[in-house]
């Protein structure tokens, strides 16, 4: 991990020396190393960045995973979309928290075709998703939706008419209209 907050904290220094020891990095035998020089290289928006994900996309490791998601949720595409759902479904509790406001970003920036496509999931996770936090999470993004698309909107109605909990149902208060 040392090797990779080294690279995190060279990041956003523009200088094109890191950019080598970046790209030697994305070879090392740590996932957690290679995750960390793609968020370097995505950062400093290098010309073969989308080349890179694409090369990247098919771990499943969640440090790679995560940068990039970043980089697919920074320049949406329709396609990406099953990318995203390939990994989310097969996450749950902790792990799905931990990459649910990612997903949410890239719905934000995507097509409403593709967001309207992904409401079924998310109104799954904020309905019946055991842990509590990934819930909010998911209401959260069903929230930030509903403005431009109304099944967003009566998804999040029928969230907070099901939710038992009184912390969230004490908290979605806020989302009520």
């Amino acid at each position: 991990t040392v090797k990779a907050d080294a690279i995190l904290a060279m990041k956003n220094f523009l200088n094109p020396q890191n950019d080598l020891l970046f790209r030697a990095a994305l070879d090392d035998s740590s996932n957690l190393v290679k995750g960390a020089a793609l968020e370097a290289l995505f950062t400093n928006k290098v010309a073969d960045a989308a080349d890179l994900a694409a090369k990247f996309s098919s771990s499943f490791d969640n440090s790679i995973f995560a940068s990039v998601a970043n980089y697919y949720s920074e320049n949406p595409e329709p396609q990406h979309y099953d990318w995203f759902m390939a990994r989310l479904t097969k996450m749950e509790g902790v792990e799905v928290y931990q990459y649910l406001a990612i997903f949410g970003s890239y719905l934000a920036r995507t097509d409403k075709s593709v967001v309207q496509k992904a409401i079924p999931f998310i109104f799954g996770l904020a309905s019946e998703e055991p842990e509590w936090f990934v819930r909010i999470s998911a209401a959260q993004i069903l929230d930030m939706l509903r403005d431009d698309n109304p099944e967003a909107e009566t998804a999040l109605k029928q969230v907070i008419a099901k939710e038992k909990d009184e912390r969230l149902i004490n908290y979605y208060e806020q989302f009520k209209r």
